[in-house]
């Protein structure tokens, strides 16, 4: 499951926010999230644009975890980006 799949919306759309202001860093978190197979393999600063656009605490925060994905049970579905 590719990290813009795991994606928790309210992050998303912090990120949305920025995309006219910013569109060359929006651009780089769309990519590092669709293409790199986990969060963990995200590069140092976009996953600090992550926590900072995204106004999460902790990288980790952003992105569901297997708990709350088996928990809804198929609610969390791709995002339109």
């Amino acid at each position: 499951m590719k990290p813009i799949e795991r994606l928790k919306p309210e992050v998303l759309a912090n990120l949305k926010s920025i995309s006219k202001a910013l569109p060359y860093t929006y651009e780089e978190i769309i990519d590092q999230l669709s293409t790199r197979d986990s969060w963990t393999r995200l590069d140092y600063i976009v996953a600090m644009d992550i926590e900072n656009y995204g106004k999460v605490e902790w990288l980790g925060d952003a992105f569901y975890d297997i708990d709350e994905i088996k928990n809804n049970s198929g609610a969390i579905h791709k995002q339109t980006i």
